[in-house]
């Protein structure tokens, strides 16, 4: 039977597919003396990098109001265009009523990105036509944005 010995320890967090130049991804490395301080070197780790992360998102203006964001007529990826499930990622033109204030946010943004509550918000397509929302899934990250 082999022994296993731990003796280094790498954490990363953050959005490795983020385009250059951009620092969206970290990682980290320490070195552990044994299994009994694996847990607490990860949690420590880990900390050190939501800190990071935290400090490096885009936060949307104060005033723009969730409850608003929520109830547009969001359209399903998965159910190709059919109305989205409540917490499900969607999208709506940008031109939709109700989004003009969150559109107009992320285009004088720099990163194109924001994060409110349970969802980021981002445009997309080739004329930025689509604004779409992606429910974000630990609590950590909900509990990281305003």
């Amino acid at each position: 039977m082999i022994e296993l010995r731990i003796t280094k320890l790498t954490v990363g967090r953050g959005n490795r597919n983020s385009p250059p130049g951009e620092d969206a991804y970290y990682e980290v490395e320490t070195e552990v003396e044994g299994e009994g301080e694996l847990e607490e070197a990860r949690a420590k780790l880990r900390s050190i990098l939501n800190g990071w992360v935290k400090t490096e998102a885009q936060t949307l203006p104060i005033g723009l109001d969730p409850d608003k964001l929520r109830s547009l007529p969001w359209r399903s990826f998965e159910k190709k265009g059919e109305l989205a499930e409540r917490g499900e990622a969607g999208w709506v033109f940008v031109d939709t009523k109700g989004a003009e204030e969150l559109v107009e946010a992320l285009r004088a943004s720099k990163k194109e990105k924001f994060c409110l509550k349970n969802f980021e918000y981002s445009l997309s397509g080739d004329e930025l036509q689509f604004l779409n929302r992606r429910a974000l899934k630990s609590t950590h990250q909900k509990s990281s944005f305003i």
